[in-house]
């Protein structure tokens, strides 16, 4: 009986531990901030699969509830005249936090892939965790301006699980060659 107590209280000791510590915390609430001047619209998934945009202004934090260790695309439009214009900003958690123009293109296909996905929230977000969005963002750094690849052989290419590096150069090609034309 004595041994029976002693189990059940350290059971319940390392119960109460993991629930007070944030081990299975699902979520992680991050700040991010836009740091250039101007008013922008902050877009991105939080934690429950749904999109959310802010309107915010230049270093002002913003606390964003992600899905931790889930690739999430935190993208900010400039906005103009109440509009948002062209230029972006953007990242993607948790390989980064820091809005940039060289990683804006990377976290948009990731956005993209998330809103034309057709498959339910968690399902949807451990398949696209999977694609390596690390080393992705740093072959379009490479890119001088990657905004201007094509994007649907890009976006195909991720979804169907076949997208490997000379993808980017192919789309890279595909692009010079259009405007020979």
């Amino acid at each position: 009986m004595k041994q029976r107590k002693k189990i059940t209280a350290i059971t319940a000791f390392f119960l109460f531990f993991f629930q007070a510590c944030n081990f299975f915390e699902e979520r992680e609430l991050v700040e991010i901030s836009v740091s250039q001047e101007g008013d922008w619209t902050l877009s991105y998934l939080d934690e429950t699969g749904e999109f959310v945009k802010k309107e915010t202004e230049a270093f002002e934090k913003n606390v964003c509830s992600l899905s931790k260790n889930s690739a999430a695309p935190l993208v900010a439009y400039k906005k103009s005249d109440g509009v948002e214009k062209e230029m972006t900003l953007g990242c993607i958690y948790p390989y980064s936090l820091t809005l940039t123009k060289e990683d804006a293109f990377a976290a948009e296909i990731l956005l993209c892939l998330y809103r034309a996905s057709k498959n339910p929230g968690e399902e949807k977000r451990r398949y696209l965790s999977f694609f390596n969005w690390e080393r992705f963002m740093e072959e379009c750094r490479k890119i001088e301006d990657p905004s201007l690849l094509d994007r649907e052989l890009i976006l195909e290419s991720i979804a169907e699980g076949s997208f490997k590096k000379s993808k980017l150069k192919k789309a890279f090609l595909q692009w010079q060659h259009s405007g020979e034309e």
